[in-house]
């Protein structure tokens, strides 16, 4: 297992755009159905559409910026729904097709397994606080 480097803080704009990437993988990765390359290609055409920055014109002698594609978000919308897949015992949801969509959308795969790790760390160290007494959740 590699020690997972702490994952980074994202400013408000990126958080939102995790939120949405994450939404919207799930959504096309709904569990129990393979999809099709046409319906692939459409949830990452969608995906993408959301982590890239749009166009922005020049302005006041300021240089306009091109469009960007944003990793941080992906990378965190991955992870966390790849950890969640690892440490859920809900056998109908399917984070790992979701985190998978990410991936194939540009997300970094060892970024994605690092950030994973954290989010397991993270669920176990909490549920060791909680004191319900509740058995761990098996790993898969």
């Amino acid at each position: 297992m590699t020690t997972p480097r702490p994952r980074p803080e994202l400013s408000r704009t990126d958080g939102i755009t995790a939120a949405r990437l994450t939404g919207t993988a799930q959504r096309h990765a709904r569990a129990g159905r393979e999809l099709t390359e046409d319906q692939i290609a459409t949830a990452i055409a969608e995906l993408l559409g959301i982590a890239t920055e749009p166009y922005q014109p020049p302005r006041r002698g300021r240089p306009g910026r091109r469009r960007r594609l944003r990793l941080d978000p992906l990378e965190h919308a991955a992870g966390g729904l790849l950890g969640g897949w690892l440490h859920s015992d809900v056998s109908g949801w399917d984070g790992r097709a979701a985190a998978q969509l990410l991936i194939r959308a540009g997300a970094d795969p060892k970024t994605v397994q690092a950030y994973a790790e954290d989010v397991c760390e993270r669920r176990d160290r909490e549920q060791g606080l909680s004191g319900i007494g509740n058995p761990q959740p098996p790993h898969r």
